[in-house]
């Protein structure tokens, strides 16, 4: 895996919000992202991590919201 990760998240309506950049990662190989959007994030879906070399590494579907 190249450094930076980065994180974007995803409708299914094709469009994309990137949530962040993970620059390090643990001795097992975990990071984490954090950030706050002023905005309503109900319609994405899913989120992808892509490496520096353009790969996906990670592939997620993003719980619903519940009322």
């Amino acid at each position: 895996v190249a450094l930076p990760l980065r994180v974007w998240l995803r409708s299914p309506g094709g469009e994309t919000l990137r949530a962040g950049t993970i620059r390090k990662l643990d001795r097992q190989g975990a990071g984490e992202v954090f950030a706050e959007f002023r905005r309503d994030l109900t319609t994405f879906t899913s989120v992808s991590v892509i490496d520096a070399e353009g790969r996906v590494v990670l592939v997620g579907e993003l719980p619903r919201p519940t009322a």
